[in-house]
């Protein structure tokens, strides 16, 4: 999966900020550490963690913890300018 620059990860919640996401960074190896990637290949049944760059939408809401999920949404031209 490769990710269109302007998708928007919208808080399930609703109580934490949407986020704009500007491209993926790649496939999380460690607690700290990723192996650089451009897209998303998922060619198992295993749980797979990606580090996406991302930039908050909603400034008065509160940061997006570990705990918090999101939906993926169509990019929004307006937003990522």
């Amino acid at each position: 999966m490769m990710l269109t620059p302007g998708t928007v990860f919208k808080s399930v919640s609703g109580t934490v900020q949407n986020m704009l996401g500007a491209f993926i960074k790649g496939e999380r190896v460690g607690e700290k550490s990723y192996r650089p990637a451009t897209e998303i290949v998922l060619t198992d049944n295993e749980r797979h963690s990606y580090v996406v760059e991302a930039y908050c939408l909603d400034f008065h809401k509160g940061n997006p913890g570990a705990s918090d999920s999101f939906s993926i949404t169509p990019p929004d031209g307006q937003a990522s300018r």
